[in-house]
């Protein structure tokens, strides 16, 4: 006695099962495509580029930063609408500065002057920021934040993910900082120069200064530096 079967051919799918007479019934029927699921690949938010390193890439650019470019650096507000000349610089060759505020990333809320011998609720993050230089180019960035701040590499490394923060020798600031190169893809390295006040005064709690060169510098542009005292933002 013959039993069923099955298989496809040409595109069609069969089947056999026996009649009542012993003989073989074939019926056809069109193979349907089977529908496949398309693979759906996570959408992924992406990673913000903190303020300082969107300004140190344009200001670490192999063909330097002019003032115009500046102008206009997401998330970072001006003070100054525009570069303002130093009547009495240290440095001829570095007569302007402008001034704004941007945020560090990595902190969290606490307690900040608020300028006017009080305090106010913000971000320790909240800090002020200085461009130095000549008619043509910006020669250094100078950044300062309220608080004394410890375990400097990581915050630098925080604020310019996609750099190589080294080290250098103790002293190559002076004996009140320490010095660090950065790397920037395509860009010419940068020297940060960081001092750190953790006496503050009646009206700040301290503050971590950060200065970013091209080069090193004989000597600080020091005057505008002494300027940028802890502040609000």
């Amino acid at each position: 006695m013959q039993t069923g079967g099955h298989g496809t051919d040409m595109g069609h799918a069969w089947a056999t099962s026996p009649d009542r007479n012993g003989y073989a019934l074939v019926a056809r029927m069109p193979v349907r495509a089977l529908a496949v699921a398309p693979v759906i690949q996570p959408v992924l938010a992406p990673i913000p580029v903190p303020v300082l390193e969107r300004l140190l890439v344009l200001f670490a650019a192999r063909g330097g930063l002019d003032w115009a470019t500046c102008a206009s650096v997401p998330g970072l507000d001006w003070r100054d609408v525009a570069p303002v000349e130093d009547v009495e610089p240290d440095d001829p060759q570095i007569n302007l500065s402008r001034s704004g505020t941007l945020l560090l990333a990595g902190f969290g809320d606490t307690w900040l002057p608020d300028g006017e011998g009080d305090v106010r609720e913000g971000n320790e993050g909240e800090s002020g920021v200085t461009l130095l230089g000549s008619a043509s180019r910006v020669e250094a960035v100078a950044v300062v934040k309220c608080y004394p701040s410890e375990d400097i590499a990581t915050i630098l490394r925080r604020q310019c993910p996609s750099a190589m923060v080294e080290p250098l020798a103790p002293g190559a600031a002076g004996d009140r900082g320490l010095s660090f190169l950065i790397r920037l893809r395509g860009c010419v390295p940068l020297r940060a120069d960081v001092f750190v006040d953790e006496e503050g005064g009646s009206s700040s709690p301290g503050s971590t200064t950060f200065l970013f060169h091209r080069s090193a510098p004989d000597d600080e542009p020091g005057g505008k530096i002494a300027e940028m005292r802890c502040r609000e933002g």
